[in-house]
């Protein structure tokens, strides 16, 4: 009885514990951000951790590429970064597909994510792919 008590007053109150459970809504509203999407010869947790300190400053490239052309910035909505990789997990080369028109995006993409350092080192051949999300 208690508990049926205590759950139509959370519901009247607004407080139903079904609303906590309701995931996130997902899209623009969470503003840019940057993920792993999967890696070849290289681990996955290594990577996570290898972007944490990369992030932000990857962030501003995106932050300064929507001030400096909003228009063509609002017309992408997402990219695909390749960071391919030495044996020591150092950054070989940065690649971005689609390639984004906007002055100065990818240079400075390029030359945040080529201070990639994988910790733990790399398999031959390795990369990272990662999801740009604007």
């Amino acid at each position: 009885m208690r508990a049926v008590t205590l759950g139509l007053m959370l519901c009247l109150l607004g407080a139903s514990p079904r609303a906590r459970a309701q995931p996130r809504p997902t899209g623009a509203s969470q503003g840019p951000r940057v993920t792993v999407l999967r890696t070849t010869r290289a681990s996955l947790q290594g990577a996570r951790r290898a972007l944490t300190r990369l992030e932000p400053a990857a962030l501003a490239c995106l932050a300064t590429a929507r001030q400096s052309d909003a228009d063509q910035y609002a017309r992408v909505s997402r990219a695909t970064l390749t960071v391919g990789l030495g044996a020591r997990g150092e950054a070989l080369a940065v690649s971005l597909h689609p390639s984004v028109e906007i002055a100065g995006f990818s240079a400075c993409l390029a030359e945040v994510f080529l201070r990639w350092l994988q910790p733990g080192g790399a398999g031959p051949r390795a990369s990272v792919e990662l999801a740009l999300r604007f």
